[in-house]
């Protein structure tokens, strides 16, 4: 299997005590359920975003991969 640069896309991990909470606020609310239901290694497609929780850094939390257009925007978004 090949492994290709999708410079189209980003991935930013949410993770920490209120991370899931903060990333849900931020899906459209139509998926914040199925986020929510996510175990971990699973994902879900939420509209253009696509949600795991993979668990890799030891902490809870979403990695969220998004259109690269909309990555700051979202980034900010967990911030404010």
């Amino acid at each position: 299997m090949a492994v290709t640069a999708r410079r189209d896309l980003a991935m930013i991990a949410v993770q920490g005590p209120d991370a899931r909470t903060k990333a849900v606020s931020l899906l459209p609310a139509v998926y914040h359920e199925r986020a929510q239901a996510l175990g971990v290694f699973f994902g879900a497609s939420c509209s253009e975003l696509f949600v795991t929780r993979t668990g890799y850094t030891g902490e809870d939390g979403f990695e969220i991969m998004l259109p690269a257009n909309q990555a700051v925007a979202f980034w900010l978004s967990l911030n404010a």
